[in-house]
């Protein structure tokens, strides 16, 4: 794992924060103290000067470009007043956080001192900070994975399924594996990153915002996060990202009985992530039900009610891509998205597993005010990740959290195919290739073809001349309406003989379709292309779930791929 020199001074500053904000000892309960302005700053002249100069040093990258060019600095881009800060510290135990986004500090504090802070002239609103109980996906058994090597040379191990669900190893193929692209990732800790795994990984910042310090370590469930997309192992597992950099925040604290996730840590890894110029962050986090019992209602979810939901907004406003998994609820008696997840420039994800079907753990949609949550869905069960138990070591994990990182991953790619992509550029390119696979209330949008969305396609040469396109549509629904998948091929000359067979998940043919003489060409529409219309040998349909196909054309070789079929 590499950590290059730039990481050494952002540490130092953020320490000497650290050391100011921790002057006294812990005393008391969690509170947000909001201030009514920034005090004597001179706000126009500071934005204007803002929107006229270049990006800071420490924001060079593609997002930076994006936000000098479209100026997109508004008033929340400017420092809290470090007086105000000053005058509240006799009355608090600890500063917790400082809020640009929400011109404010999070503190803990003795309940007898809030009569003293709320006359202060210049405190606008106190309100206890929100700490929920973490709530993991249930067990679910592990499955297999078929080992497939790409054309590139990389064996996926059974970390294919999580990558080619959404046709991530398809842009893997084209040469797109997240370079110049930064990534954060905030969650609960990132231990054993001395994991083989993880040899390639480039650290450029990390920072533990729970304890205060530069050691993002504390649990192990961020690493298992990172690794679906930063690992690199030829044969056990790779990422959907191996080669971007990536940044690590722990925002959450899982130590104890009563364990709490607090939504200030996770506002300021935020604005954290914000300050070093990333392109995309990911969240396994989601906060509905909270320890002290004043927990969100439905109504809630609108987008403009969670701290969090409104710092994950604030910062896509500002061109970061935030992906967050949509919350393994879905069986609980909230049921719903859990926060931020219901935020309007959120990407919310949901879980799926191999057969496509959704997770009975993966929380619903809609939001409160009507929009479609979750957004999409990746696999979230069986999941290929490292195991931080024994050294170099893999197993599965279950859950949303392990579902959006590979489609945070994946954005990435698409995001390095198309440099000066912005939030509206991709999610409408997401959306228009996705395919529905079921209930908007519990699928959203569906699984995206992110090779598709990324504008790219990827006629796989098997032999010269011969080539094979991605099958369509796909997945597939089969029904009256859509009564046959079809698989569109190129052939170099006349006259050859051509074969489609179909296999299940154990490799028993379900269906061979007759070799015919074809002529050359392409044989793309469907009068002209193979098709299968999911039955097998009997007349029968086959059950949902994963099947593999094989094209083979005579003299020329063949072509194997994967297909997802619904009911």
């Amino acid at each position: 794992m590499k950590y290059p020199r730039e990481m050494m001074a952002t540490m130092i500053v953020l320490m000497l924060t650290t050391l100011l904000s921790f002057s006294a000892l812990a005393d008391g309960s969690p509170y947000w103290i909001f201030f009514k302005d920034r005090g004597d700053i001179d706000t126009e002249n500071l934005l204007a000067a803002k929107r006229t100069s270049a990006a800071e040093p420490k924001n060079l990258g593609r997002r930076a470009q994006l936000v000098a060019k479209r100026r997109l600095f508004t008033e929340i881009d400017l420092p809290v007043n470090e007086e105000y800060i000053e005058m509240l510290a006799p009355l608090v135990g600890r500063i917790r956080t400082i809020s640009r986004y929400f011109n404010g500090v999070s503190v803990e504090l003795d309940e007898a001192a809030l009569p003293e802070i709320e006359a202060l002239a210049f405190v606008r609103e106190v309100r206890p900070v929100r700490g929920s109980t973490v709530t993991p996906a249930p067990d679910v058994e592990a499955g297999k994975s078929t080992a497939v090597e790409s054309p590139e040379g990389w064996s996926y191990g059974a970390s294919y399924d999580q990558l080619s669900m959404l046709h991530i190893h398809s842009l893997h193929n084209l040469g797109y594996r997240g370079e110049g692209l930064l990534i954060a990732v905030l969650d609960s800790g990132f231990d054993r990153l001395e994991h083989s795994a993880f040899d390639s990984l480039t650290v450029t910042n990390q920072w533990d915002f729970v304890e205060g310090d530069g050691d993002a370590t504390g649990d192990d469930h961020g690493s298992k996060v990172l690794s679906i997309m930063a690992a690199l192992k030829e044969g056990e597992l790779i990422g959907a990202a191996p080669y971007a950099q990536y940044v690590l925040a722990r925002t959450e604290d899982v130590e104890g009985e009563d364990t709490r996730v607090e939504e200030d840590y996770l506002v300021a890894g935020i604005e954290w992530a914000d300050s070093l110029g990333v392109d995309v962050v990911n969240l396994s986090i989601g906060y509905n039900e909270f320890a002290d019992g004043d927990s969100y209602e439905y109504e809630d979810l609108d987008g403009d009610t969670a701290l969090s939901t409104i710092a994950c907004d604030a910062a896509a406003e500002r061109g970061m891509i935030v992906v967050t998994s949509a919350g393994n609820e879905g069986n609980k008696a909230w049921r719903y998205v859990t926060v931020p997840a219901d935020g309007d420039s959120v990407i919310a994800v949901g879980a799926v597993g191999l057969d496509g079907y959704i997770s009975s753990f993966s929380s619903f949609g809609p939001t409160a005010d009507g929009r479609v949550k979750p957004d999409f869905v990746a696999l979230g069960e069986n999941v290929r990740v490292v195991n931080t138990t024994f050294s170099d070591t893999y197993t599965y994990g279950q859950g949303t959290s392990y579902a959006a990182p590979a489609l945070a991953g994946g954005i990435a790619l698409m995001l390095q195919a198309n440099p000066n992509w912005d939030y509206g550029d991709l999610i409408s390119a997401m959306r228009g290739n996705a395919t529905a696979v079921g209930d908007e209330v519990r699928y959203g949008y569906g699984l995206v073809d992110m090779l598709k969305a990324a504008g790219l396609d990827e006629p796989e040469d098997v032999a010269d001349g011969f080539k094979v396109y991605d099958p369509y549509p796909h997945p597939v629904v089969f029904s009256s309406v859509t009564p046959r998948i079809f698989f569109p091929v190129s052939i170099p000359k006349e006259g050859l003989r051509i074969a489609l067979s179909i296999f299940d998940f154990n490799g028993v043919t379900v269906f061979r379709g007759d070799s015919e003489v074809i002529g050359s060409g392409e044989l793309r529409d469907q009068d002209e292309a193979l098709s299968w219309d999911g039955t097998n040998y009997s007349g029968e349909e086959v059950a949902p779930g994963v099947y593999f196909y094989s094209i083979e054309l005579e003299k020329y070789g063949k072509h194997t791929g994967k297909i997802l079929v619904m009911r």
